[in-house]
């Protein structure tokens, strides 16, 4: 996985939110969900692999009403007022922001592909 190494000033500055090229930034490649298994039992038996971990449970999630309202520092410690969401779960349906619906037509916003208006960013910081 790349490191992130721009600023949260240099990303805004960038906008890569509005660019349908842009698919992936500091994660790794999508793959399918392969499993492997060290014998023949335990592929039978379908034992999740010692060296597997699930991402889901519970998360610490600080929401905030725009990407300029995310604070420079926030990789760098904690934010206080970070609540707790289960993962896989969308933080709409947890009350944060109004539900955004894809199957419409974005033409009156212009150039952008996303309208600058009414944007939201939620962080997941932290698996408890």
């Amino acid at each position: 996985m790349t490191m992130i190494t721009d600023s949260l000033a240099v990303v805004l500055q960038r906008r890569d939110w509005e660019n349908p090229g842009v698919t992936q930034l500091n994660r790794l490649a999508a793959h399918p969900p392969f499993a492997s298994w060290r014998n023949s039992e335990e592929a039978r038996t379908d034992r999740p692999s010692q060296e597997s971990r699930s991402l889901n449970g519970e998360w610490r999630f600080a929401w905030f009403p725009a990407p300029e309202a995310v604070p420079e520092s926030w990789l760098e410690r904690d934010l206080p007022d970070a609540d707790t969401v289960i993962v896989p779960s969308n933080w709409q349906m947890h009350g944060y922001d109004a539900p955004y619906l894809h199957q419409r037509d974005l033409s009156h916003c212009g150039q952008s592909a996303v309208c600058s208006h009414g944007e939201s960013d939620g962080l997941l910081l932290a698996h408890i």
